[in-house]
């Protein structure tokens, strides 16, 4: 069957809208009459009413008069929903640009592993020092870097840059600036390179090279163990009043003088008389910003208490129980729960006081935060120091950056 022209507009596709529009532009009642040899039949009509009832209830006076709807009323009818479809077009074709999908982007990814360091044994998971080590981070700029180890908040982040041929570039960043050296981040890190068998760091030795030059560390009795860089020290300049009121402790609690020794990370090495003095020290933050300058403007102190062999192990070393505190949040002072480069300081220390080498001890940390630590504090023959302690993996992941 041939459908007129009218009749085939109204049932045209949104593909033909454009010219269906514009013949209804310049279409006029007697035209489309020529196109149609009657009027519409009633079942037709009703036809049409179903499927536009609005529109043909608005044209009901041509419906009524002669129970036909008329040419008029057909072309006005198809005007209006094709006027309809063209606007829709249009709508759609203004926001198609909103409809596209998005450019994909190139991710980079990073892995990182999360391990406690200086754990008393395998089964403390939550005892030790936190740190996250990104085994990788070749492309990685100094502000990401930076903006990590803000975003992990923890004490450090390491960064380690895998170089052929020479032992991996390590960068260490606490959340506000980078460090040279710093202990439990090389003890940790050491375990990590080991642990994915990253070129030059398999075996029960390694090298790892920082900003304060090449560490050694090897694998000894379940652990790993750093060597220090050889100290160098000064006296601190401070009395023991202006030293026992900036501890918040009387002076009768402070023992030898305080110090400051640097292997890599200068630190103020402060001892006191017992465990029971070192419980009582409540640092003022002002009075140790007043007194305390390392060589990078910080303000820090390492109380340490030296605590007899028991008497009934004969040969038992003296063990050292110790509590580390530095500035946070401005005016307040933070407490850090296992600190590997003060440990090495305090070794510098007891050489320069005539300390018997070779020597060990055991240093434990972090008892008054609920977090123990336990570091192996050595002596060497040649004068050399040594700080080691175990290490537990926790877990890791990927961080995705543009």
């Amino acid at each position: 069957m041939t459908w007129p022209i009218s009749r085939i507009c109204v049932r045209n596709s949104s593909r033909r809208v454009g010219s269906t529009y514009h013949w209804f532009k310049s279409c006029t009642e007697a035209s489309a009459s020529a196109s149609l040899s009657k009027p519409l039949s009633c079942a037709k009509a009703r036809l049409v009413r179903t499927w536009w009832p609005s529109r043909v209830d608005r044209y009901a006076p041509i419906w009524s008069r002669s129970k036909r709807l008329s040419v008029a009323g057909w072309v006005a009818i198809s005007q209006r929903r094709c006027t309809r479809r063209l606007a829709s077009a249009v709508t759609m074709q203004d926001h198609s640009q909103f409809l596209a999908q998005p450019e994909k982007i190139i991710m980079r990814t990073y892995r990182y592993h999360l391990v406690n360091v200086f754990v008393e044994s395998d089964s403390a998971t939550f005892g030790g020092n936190p740190l996250c080590v990104f085994e990788n981070a070749h492309g990685m700029t100094d502000v990401e870097m930076q903006a990590l180890a803000a975003q992990f908040n923890l004490s450090e982040t390491t960064f380690v840059l895998p170089r052929p041929d020479l032992p991996p570039h390590v960068r260490i960043f606490t959340p506000a600036f980078e460090m040279p050296f710093a202990g439990h981040p090389t003890v940790g890190t050491a375990f990590v390179v080991n642990a994915i068998r990253l070129p030059g760091c398999t075996g029960n030795s390694l090298t790892l090279h920082m900003k304060a030059g090449d560490i050694p560390v090897t694998l000894e009795a379940g652990g790993w163990t750093l060597t220090a860089n050889a100290h160098t020290s000064r006296g601190s300049g401070i009395s023991r009043t202006d030293t026992a009121e900036m501890l918040g402790v009387a002076e009768a609690d402070l023992a030898q003088e305080a110090r400051y020794i640097d292997n890599g990370s200068e630190q103020l090495v402060i001892p006191v008389n017992s465990v029971e003095a070192l419980a009582r020290v409540k640092p003022s933050a002002a009075l140790l910003s007043k007194f305390v300058r390392n060589k990078l403007e910080r303000y820090l102190a390492y109380v340490v208490a030296r605590v007899p062999a028991d008497g009934a192990a004969a040969g038992t070393p003296d063990r050292f129980q110790v509590r580390f505190f530095f500035p946070k949040d401005g005016d307040m002072m933070a407490e850090d729960p296992g600190t590997g480069s003060a440990c090495a300081c305090l070794g510098g220390y007891l050489l320069d006081a005539g300390e018997p080498a070779p020597s060990q001890f055991t240093v434990t940390q972090g008892e008054f935060i609920n977090r123990l630590n336990v570091l192996r504090l050595s002596l060497t023959a040649d004068k050399r120091v040594r700080v080691g302690g175990r290490v537990l993996a926790l877990g890791g992941g990927e961080i995705h950056l543009p």
